[in-house]
C-alpha cells in the first residue's frame, strides 16, 4: 500500500467528498407561504391546513475549503501533499482540528391541521448525521517525514447514524399575543458507525514509513461472516431514542413577530451487534503526491473505496459482544424578529440567528433578510449575514399552481468554488432545500 493511495483517500475523502443534509432556517421564517415553519419552531404554524410530500434539505459544513487541500501546478491539480507545494503555504491553510459535518433531513410525509385556537402536526422523517475531524498534526507529519521519530494520534474519532424520526406537533395559542409549541419525537435507529483511534504510531525513516493502529470499531446491522459464509448480527432497528422541539411566538402587533425555540433536544441509544478491537501493521512507500488533469470527487471516492479494500484485507478484528452506547442528538437553537410592511403586506423584512451544538463541530450565525410575494403564485426571499465560517447569502423561491407549492433555496458561504471542480473554495456552510405541499 503506497503513501498515496493510503492518505490522499483518507484524507482528502475524509474532508472534501461526505455527503450531507439538514434543516432549514431563515426562508421558512420569512415567507408568508411556508408550510414549515413548525420545523423551526413548532409555536409558528402556517394559516392552511396542509400536506407535504418529499421535502428536503442537505447540508455541508467544513471548516476549511478545497483550497487549503489542493492546489494548481502546470496545469493540473495536486494535493498539499505533492513536493511542489511548499510546506508553509499548505500548512498554513489548516487549522488544529480540521473537519467535515455532513446531516441530511428528509421529510417523507407532514400533515398539519388547525382545531380552533391549537394547530397539530404530524410528520416522518429520515435524518443522518455524520462528522470527521483529522488534526493539522497528522497532515504535518505525513508532509514533513519526521526521520526516525515515533508519533502517536490518538482520540480521534469519525462516526455517522442513520434513523427514522416519528413527530407529532401541538401549538397553543394562549393569548392574542403568545403562542407556544411543542413537539415530540420517537427515534428508530436504522444504522450507525462509530471508530474511535485510541493509538496510531507513525514511524518514518528512509522514506518507509511504518504504522501501528488500535481503534474501536463498533456497527450496526447485519454482515457476512468470511468463514462460514453465513450472515450475522442485528436486523434492524438497532437504536431508540426521544426528541422534542419547544418554541414561544410572541406577535405584540399584527406586523411584528417574534420567535424563539430549541430543536432536535435528545438522543439515541445504540446496540451495536459488531464491535472489538483491530490491530495492525503495514508499511507505506513513496511520496504522497496525488495529481490530476482533471480532479472529480468521483475519482476521490474511487481511491478510497480500493484503500478500505486494502485495509480491510490486512486490519485484524478482534470482536466483542452486543456493545450498548447513549449519543446526543445534535441541538439546534433559532432566534427571529420579522416585520410585515404596513404600507404593503406583501414585503416581510426579519431578523434570525441560529446555534447549532454538535460535539467539536459548533456553528453560529445571524442573517438579515427580505421576502415579497410579487403575485398571488410567487413568493421570493432573499437574505445576507455572517457564521462560523464567515459572509454568507441565501435565496429562495416558492410556487403554487392550483393548490400545490413547490419551494426551492440555497445557502451558502461567499467564496466560489475551486477551479475545475464542483468543491466550494473556502470554508464553507451550504444548504439546499426542495419541498412540495398540497393545501387542504
Amino acid at each position: 500500500m503506497t503513501c498515496n493511495r493510503f492518505l490522499s483517500s483518507l484524507l482528502l475523502a475524509c474532508l472534501i467528498s461526505a455527503p450531507a443534509m439538514a434543516q432549514g432556517g431563515m426562508e421558512d421564517f420569512l415567507l408568508n407561504s411556508s408550510r414549515h415553519t413548525f420545523r423551526l419552531n413548532p409555536a409558528l404554524t402556517p394559516d392552511h391546513d396542509f400536506l407535504s410530500i418529499g421535502n428536503a434539505s442537505m447540508m455541508n459544513r467544513a471548516n476549511i475549503g478545497a483550497s487549503s487541500l489542493l492546489f494548481e501546478n502546470g496545469g493540473k491539480i495536486v494535493s498539499g501533499f505533492h513536493p511542489s507545494v511548499p510546506e508553509e503555504q499548505f500548512l498554513g491553510g489548516l487549522k488544529p482540528d480540521n473537519f467535515y459535518s455532513a446531516f441530511l433531513n428528509y421529510s417523507l410525509a407532514a400533515y398539519g391541521i388547525r382545531r380552533g385556537d391549537k394547530f397539530h402536526t404530524f410528520e416522518v422523517s429520515l435524518k443522518s448525521n455524520a462528522g470527521c475531524t483529522i488534526p493539522k498534526d497528522v497532515f504535518a507529519f505525513i508532509k514533513r517525514g519526521v526521520q526516525g521519530e515515533m508519533l502517536n494520534f490518538g482520540n480521534s474519532r469519525t462516526n455517522a447514524d442513520m434513523y427514522a424520526e416519528f413527530a407529532y406537533g401541538y401549538t397553543q395559542k394562549l393569548s392574542d399575543i403568545v403562542t407556544v409549541g411543542v413537539r415530540g419525537k420517537l427515534l428508530v435507529g436504522l444504522f450507525s458507525f462509530d471508530a474511535k483511534t485510541n493509538r496510531m504510531n507513525l514511524y518514518f525513516q528512509d522514506n518507509q514509513m511504518m504504522t501501528y493502529l488500535e481503534a474501536e470499531l463498533n456497527l450496526t446491522g447485519r454482515w457476512q461472516d468470511p468463514a462460514t459464509g453465513k450472515k450475522k448480527g442485528l436486523r434492524v432497528p438497532t437504536g431508540l431514542g426521544l426528541g422534542v422541539d419547544l418554541g414561544i411566538a410572541i406577535q405584540p402587533s399584527p406586523y411584528l413577530t417574534l420567535s424563539a425555540s430549541v430543536t432536535d433536544l435528545g438522543f439515541m441509544g445504540w446496540l451495536y451487534g459488531k464491535g472489538g478491537l483491530a490491530v495492525t501493521t503495514f508499511e507505506m512507500f513513496d511520496p504522497v503526491s496525488y495529481d490530476s488533469d482533471k480532479f472529480s470527487i468521483a475519482q476521490i471516492i474511487g481511491i478510497a473505496g480500493s484503500t478500505a479494500k486494502e485495509i480491510n484485507e490486512t486490519v485484524k478484528v478482534t470482536e466483542s459482544g452486543l456493545r450498548a452506547r447513549a449519543l446526543a442528538t445534535p441541538i439546534n437553537f433559532h432566534l427571529g424578529a420579522k416585520y410585515k410592511m404596513p404600507f404593503y403586506d406583501k414585503l416581510t423584512v426579519g431578523l434570525t440567528g441560529a446555534a447549532t451544538l454538535y460535539r467539536t463541530m459548533n456553528y453560529m450565525e445571524a442573517r438579515f433578510g427580505a421576502a415579497v410575494e410579487p403575485l398571488n403564485w410567487l413568493e421570493l426571499s432573499a437574505n445576507f449575514g455572517y457564521n462560523t465560517y464567515g459572509w454568507a447569502y441565501g435565496m429562495v423561491g416558492s410556487f403554487r399552481i392550483e393548490k400545490f407549492r413547490i419551494r426551492l433555496a440555497l445557502q451558502n458561504n461567499f467564496g466560489g468554488w475551486f477551479k475545475g471542480t464542483e468543491l466550494p473554495s473556502k470554508p464553507s456552510a451550504s444548504v439546499i432545500t426542495a419541498g412540495l405541499t398540497y393545501d387542504l
